[in-house]
């Protein structure tokens, strides 16, 4: 990027952080109980909310990751995102919201205590933790790596910055900072993809956007708008089944969604806020993956040579008018991603596995007494947070990749008894406990061995069968097998 231009973009860059870090302190003089710090006063209109949840998952994946995959892959490298998390966030809104809403409770942690008792609330909380550490490190070096390309910043010190810079108003003043600061977060970031979007479709049709996108149907490399390959059709639709499982399920019993939806301002916000993030996510996901169409027939080789395509693409065809706010989209997505990474395990350490008997189901003055402690207390988790996501990220690529992997544990040993905890009675505590420990065993075997089937050695070619559906499937039967009634059925 020349001189000129950097200092143009750094400048910008300034007065951005200081409109969301005077948005964050205003929104913080509001927070007048830990309801406030933790779920925004559960006053969170249907925009605001909406907003939110869309950049809770927005982020350095959904950008970069995505476009990435899609030049070099195909479109089988978008089923798990975005396609996947709009399926989650329809899930949500039909299934989820409205029952999550009604228990008015805080954490994911807090749900497997009321429906499974304080044993399984511990276990839960300690298989969530873990899980987002890896996606902040992602978020961090993803952020780093842009900084390290426009200022030539040094990684380390891109990821301390990002960290600071990031924490800060999370710290400030927690859900109610982060929630109006995404509204405009997603102001910039739909902005800037729908300028580099008209770009990549302009430039393909010579000024023609009929023509552009039609060249992004016809003149993609054989088999970018398929899901299988020729030889390989079971293995590969088996992938694509557990890749659109893993985004639809996988992210239903998480902090990030429940803290959204319970700070919302009504059942039916909660509700409807899900529905119109899920189509609003999608939406936006179509301009990463249009963009990576595009490169796959105008930059093959970015993707060939390792590079990152959607950076190459705003370099080649941009404006700097349009590339600053281009960059500034890339910018939000992150931030927008790690304030929601942080604030949710710090939730749960904070409230399940550190202080397990303070639950703020009420309003509270800071004047009562405990309530500055409390915050407190949740100002140092997200701090701690920040710092084992900061080492994971210096460690290198390798060792986030393999937190990454948790991801996927939350899933397998999870949904099944936040699901069947979710409606009707409180279950017995054994199907909970069973169900996690299975999904665990299961999916860890696998995983340990390096089989991404089914006992893949020997079942692969004629059963190929993700481990994490496997692994799911595992949990229910454990589940299933030790629920209470079912017991009492026996005897």
């Amino acid at each position: 990027m020349p001189f000129q231009l950097q200092l143009v973009f750094g400048g910008v860059l300034i007065l951005y952080l200081c409109l969301i870090y005077w948005i964050g302190f205003r929104a913080a003089q509001k927070v007048e109980s830990l309801d406030d710090f933790l779920l925004a006063g559960r006053r969170l209109p249907l925009s605001v909310s909406t907003l939110t949840l869309i950049a809770t998952w927005y982020g350095a994946e959904s950008l970069m990751t995505v476009a990435n995959e899609v030049s070099g892959s195909g479109i089988r490298k978008a089923l798990l995102d975005p396609i996947g998390i709009a399926i989650c966030l329809g899930l949500a809104g039909t299934f989820v919201a409205g029952p999550l809403y009604r228990l008015n409770l805080v954490t994911i942690g807090d749900f497997f205590r009321v429906r499974y008792g304080p044993v399984s609330e511990r276990i839960a909380s300690w298989i969530l933790v873990p899980s987002y550490f890896g996606w902040i490190a992602a978020q961090l070096l993803a952020l780093a790596t842009l900084l390290e390309s426009v200022f030539q910043l040094p990684i380390v010190w891109g990821v301390l910055a990002i960290a600071l810079i990031g924490s800060g108003y999370c710290m400030m003043g927690g859900m109610s900072s982060v929630s109006w600061i995404d509204m405009v977060q997603m102001i910039f970031i739909v902005l800037g993809l729908v300028v580099l979007t008209f770009a990549v479709v302009d430039y393909l049709g010579a000024g023609s956007l009929y023509l552009g996108i039609q060249r992004l149907g016809q003149e993609v490399p054989d088999g970018h708008w398929r899901l299988t390959t020729q030889g390989s059709e079971g293995r590969d639709l088996s992938t694509a089944m557990a890749a659109i499982t893993i985004g639809a399920f996988g992210s239903l019993p998480v902090q990030d969604l429940m803290q959204r939806i319970m700070s919302s301002s009504s059942e039916q916000v909660a509700r409807s806020s899900c529905f119109l993030a899920g189509i609003g996510y999608l939406l936006l996901g179509l301009s990463p993956i249009g963009i990576g169409m595009g490169a796959s027939i105008l930059m093959p080789e970015v993707h060939a040579n390792g590079g990152d395509v959607l950076m190459s693409m705003s370099r080649a065809l941009l404006q700097p008018v349009a590339m600053i706010l281009f960059l500034l989209a890339v910018v939000s997505a992150v931030l927008s991603t790690f304030s929601s990474a942080v604030l949710s395990p710090a939730a749960i350490i904070s409230l399940n596995i550190l202080q397990p008997w303070s639950r703020p189901s009420r309003k509270e003055s800071l004047e009562q007494p405990g309530l500055q402690s409390s915050l407190r207390l949740q100002r140092f988790c997200i701090l701690a947070v920040v710092l084992v996501s900061v080492c994971l990220a210096l460690m290198g690529e390798s060792a986030y990749r393999l937190v990454l992997d948790s991801y996927a544990l939350g899933m397998v040993a999870l949904v099944v008894p936040f699901l069947g905890g979710l409606r009707g009675n409180p279950r017995s505590p054994r199907a909970s406990i069973a169900s996690m420990i299975a999904g665990v065993t299961t999916w860890s075997i696998h995983r340990l061995l390096g089989w991404e089937m089914l006992l893949e050695p020997w079942m692969a070619s004629w059963l190929p069968l993700p481990q994490e559906l496997v692994s799911v499937g595992a949990s229910f039967l454990a589940y299933w097998l030790a629920d209470q009634r079912l017991v009492s059925f026996s005897k």
